[in-house]
């Protein structure tokens, strides 16, 4: 009943898909497959389409290492298919895959709770592969990890750990931006972020509070903890086991304690 209610998130790629074809999304796409992604494209763009699948394999291959203990061959499980590349026509089109809330004008590219990674045509057709926008793609391809690691975190931890994979972290420009801006308890940030973190604060990244603390919070945990030691804490993490437990658990102390040395 839930299913057939639009209810049920996709639990992995082939349910991803299946979902797709089902809101008749899939019709009349193009596709083009690497090792470990499917992208589905309409249009003339086949040519840059094939450059960006490659641009992501080759984040895909910088990051996996630091998942592979929790996955059995990421992205290609057996009896699996590849993570789904999904290019949107429009903006409109990417509207309808971001869900009810309304989606930021600065966002072009995200990963949808089913794992379906989407991205407006403008970033498939600006060709700058590099710099800024392969940050961008470390952090959505650590979503995908996340989602088929089938783990269950808060969100801004979630956040966080994404931006802790994606670049290097600026500590003097956090606390430039905490200079001007409040910083929240994450409890208050969990209760708040109904659909996203730009629930808390819809700044763009680089100005937004809600973000930027949850990096610096991840960060701090992992200098604290150890990098292996707190992913091992979120690998354990799922429907039955809540990580705040599991960290307290392993690690001898609480978060809201760890937050307070923060």
């Amino acid at each position: 009943k839930l299913a057939a209610l639009g209810f049920l998130v996709p639990e992995n790629a082939h349910e991803e898909k299946t979902w797709l074809e089902r809101q008749n999304i899939l019709a009349g796409k193009k596709i083009f497959r690497t090792r470990h992604f499917s992208a589905f494209y309409s249009g003339a763009e086949g040519y840059r389409v094939r450059r960006f699948a490659d641009f992501l394999e080759k984040i895909y291959h910088l990051l996996s290492p630091k998942f592979v203990r929790a996955l059995c061959r990421p992205f290609r499980r057996p009896g699996g298919a590849p993570a789904i590349l999904y290019v949107c026509r429009n903006r409109e089109e990417l509207k309808s895959l971001w869900g009810k809330a309304l989606l930021p004008d600065h966002i072009r590219v995200f990963v949808t709770k089913g794992g379906i990674l989407a991205a407006e045509r403008s970033v498939i057709e600006s060709g700058e592969y590099k710099g800024v926008l392969a940050g961008h793609m470390a952090h959505e391809l650590t979503h995908l990890f996340l989602c088929r690691a089938g783990v269950r975190l808060p969100v801004w931890m979630t956040e966080g750990l994404c931006d802790f994979h994606s670049g290097v972290y600026r500590h003097d420009l956090f606390l430039k931006l905490a200079a001007v801006k409040n910083i929240r308890r994450f409890k208050e940030i969990e209760a708040r972020a109904a659909h996203s973190l730009m629930d808390v604060d819809d700044a763009p990244d680089d100005r937004n509070m809600a973000y930027r603390q949850s990096e610096s919070f991840v960060c701090y945990l992992a200098g604290l903890c150890g990098e292996e030691k707190l992913m091992d804490s979120v690998f354990k993490t799922g429907l039955s086991r809540d990580f705040r437990t599991v960290f307290k658990g392993d690690h001898g102390f609480s978060l809201d304690e760890a937050e307070e040395k923060w």
